[in-house]
């Protein structure tokens, strides 16, 4: 499997989210997502207690003249919340800035959740537990490090992003190379109406990745959404990889709301790779009904060829 530094390495500004969270008059704005819950994990675990998200944060803006700086902190806490003693390390989910302009945005993100993971997965990313950043069928991680990026304006219901991810710093012990960029992402998003549909690709170099060959992982995906439902389908192909395996994943997904706060999603992911050891499927459900403003119950089961069959059922709660 993919190790976790490649894995980090892959990821791209979550350019929407940043901007969304921002408090319009430039007060900070603290928010949070509380996900509490139980799971059972075939051949690993009994029923436990899960903190399966736990994340506190603040965004806001600043304006000087003509120009408005937006910035989001955000840290993650559910690995501290799970362990025993409580004392493992907090992790820094998002620490960004972004500059808005008339040509487009600029976003500078020592470290930044996936912008290329909610543009390119959002339409089959519709699970609580077996999120596609969650499981090791699909290539793209939630997270990045050192990430300069570029988001166009939208025209013709379309928008550009370009991240480069320079991850070596001189001095470092073993990961150091002379590359300016040592990764880059590139996406293209439509939306317009009920109709989504995205191209991108990652190209992580060889010195960083210490294959022959630049690591390329291509990715198609469309949906169509109403009021009512989602339908998505995503394709991804992973070439030159540095196992040596080539890999593609194809996910389908669709949620539908029933009203009465009550709705349900179902969703397929198979990944299939030159490494028949690597071959793996997921059929996963979830139901939820939301039980006041801004919290929902849930329950999710998934089912997977290879990989280890899950159950869980939470409250989750937006502050």
């Amino acid at each position: 499997m993919m190790n976790k530094k490649l894995a980090t390495l892959l990821a791209a500004p979550a350019l929407c989210t940043s901007l969304a969270a921002t408090a319009a008059n430039g007060e900070p704005n603290f928010f949070g997502t509380l996900n509490f819950g139980i799971q059972k994990i075939e051949n690993q675990s009994d029923i436990d207690g899960e903190a399966f998200e736990a994340s506190v944060g603040v965004s806001g803006s600043y304006k000087v003249d003509d120009f408005t700086l937006i910035y989001k902190l955000e840290a993650e806490l559910a690995q501290a919340v799970n362990m025993d003693n409580g004392q493992n390390d907090i992790e820094i989910e998002n620490a960004l800035v972004v500059l808005p302009t008339q040509v487009g945005a600029f976003i500078v993100a020592p470290r930044v959740e996936s912008g290329h993971q909610n543009d390119m997965y959002k339409m089959v990313d519709i699970f609580e537990v077996n999120a596609a950043s969650n499981v090791t069928l699909w290539g793209q991680p939630e997270a990045a490090t050192s990430v300069f990026a570029y988001k166009t304006p939208t025209f013709a219901n379309t928008y550009i992003v370009a991240a480069a991810l320079t991850l070596n710093q001189a001095g470092t012990a073993n990961n150091y190379n002379k590359n300016v960029v040592d990764a880059l992402a590139l996406r293209a998003i439509y939306q317009a109406d009920s109709l989504y549909l995205g191209l991108g690709n990652v190209t992580v170099s060889d010195d960083q990745t210490g294959a022959s060959k630049d690591y390329n992982r291509a990715s198609f995906t469309a949906g169509y959404q109403t009021e009512q439902m989602q339908l998505g389908v995503m394709f991804e192909s992973q070439m030159d990889h540095p196992s040596g395996s080539d890999t593609d994943v194809m996910g389908v997904a669709a949620d539908f709301s029933f009203g009465n706060g009550l709705s349900a999603g179902v969703g397929y992911t198979d990944r299939n790779s030159d490494n028949n050891a690597w071959d793996d499927n997921m059929l996963a459900f979830i139901a939820r009904k939301d039980i006041g403003e801004n919290i929902q119950a849930w329950v999710e089961i998934a089912q997977y060829d290879e990989g280890n069959d899950n159950y869980s059922a939470g409250i989750k709660v937006d502050l």
